[in-house]
């Protein structure tokens, strides 16, 4: 028979907080360069792909045709 040897040491569960589970394992100016870099692209497909789509949604919600 073999016996199993459990490790009291540390807790099996570990907290976790929202910010430090987004941010990974990066550290101060890592993150701040990753963020620098995400941002532009965010607001580029905002601008470019969110915003053309709702608007096309909004523009044919008429069943109508205004000619």
């Amino acid at each position: 028979m073999s016996s199993s040897v459990v490790d009291i040491s540390r807790p099996a569960i570990q907290r976790r907080t929202l910010a430090r589970s987004l941010r990974g394992t990066l550290k101060g100016g890592e993150y701040t360069w990753a963020v620098a870099f995400v941002v532009p692209y965010i607001a580029v497909f905002l601008a470019f792909v969110v915003y053309p789509v709702i608007y096309g949604l909004w523009m044919g919600r008429s069943t109508r045709a205004r000619w």
